[in-house]
């Protein structure tokens, strides 16, 4: 469990910390220079504690990694590359969110033994993107338009409100008004809530302009490209 710098509340409640799921693939991959080296791969699983905001969930996803997602990574043997993975998992149905776990993690392996960096691997030409920061409720309009003014401060250039009955058009009319300097060039989105005044995926027209709902998540892709072989050594689940 690690802990958060600050608690986070949304409208399915706060959290003051995070429990995390780590997967870690041992392999033996030749390097750049052709040896055999022991190399690991790490990535964690998105999915949440509870499947409040997805279907999926931590110790579901322990269970079907463990389950069925592995095995079927251990039955292709020295033929696995990262690039089979999504191929080797699509019989098992739903469950995006460990199959990328399982799939990144691979990856993740593959590129350290070749000493290359995702970014590079995926052909990006800059060293630093444009990123947002997602805002969690506040306990009032003026603790809002600080915590608000301290992330544009740091340079995000997105701001993501958080919003629940009783919480929204006033919020974000504050936003864009008190902190309309910093705001000027940059995107203010609110989070809309399943059941709430502001539903998801929606566009809602107000005052200032048009505040986007939020929509689900995102189904997981598939970037893998590399064709090298990966004979597994070992693969291991932690709850961080």
């Amino acid at each position: 469990t690690m802990p958060l710098k600050s608690a986070f509340t949304t409208s399915f409640g706060t959290e003051v910390d995070k429990d995390a799921l780590l997967l870690a693939v041992h392999a033996q991959l030749r390097g750049p220079g052709g040896d055999l080296i022991d190399t690991v791969g790490w990535r964690e699983c998105v999915a949440m504690e509870d499947p409040l905001y997805s279907s999926e969930y931590l110790t579901g996803a322990v269970e079907v990694t463990k389950r069925f997602l592995l095995p079927l990574l251990f039955a292709a043997g020295d033929l696995l590359t990262s690039e089979l993975v999504g191929p080797l998992l699509a019989p098992i149905v739903g469950h995006r969110m460990a199959k990328a776990a399982v799939e990144m993690a691979v990856l993740d392996a593959e590129l350290r033994a070749r000493g290359v960096s995702f970014a590079e691997h995926l052909g990006a030409v800059r060293d630093r993107v444009p990123c947002g920061v997602s805002v969690g409720i506040q306990d009032s309009i003026p603790q809002l338009l600080d915590t608000v003014g301290g992330y544009l401060a740091q340079g995000y250039l997105r701001i993501k409100l958080n919003i629940r009955p009783g919480w929204d058009i006033a919020p974000g009319r504050a936003v864009r008004g008190g902190a309309a300097p910093g705001l000027r060039g940059r995107q203010a989105l609110v989070a809309g809530v399943p059941g709430g005044r502001l539903g998801p995926a929606r566009n809602v027209t107000r005052p200032g302009g048009t505040w986007q709902g939020k929509a689900g998540p995102a189904e997981s892709s598939t970037l893998a490209t590399a064709t090298r072989t990966l004979p597994l050594t070992g693969l291991a689940l932690a709850r961080a």
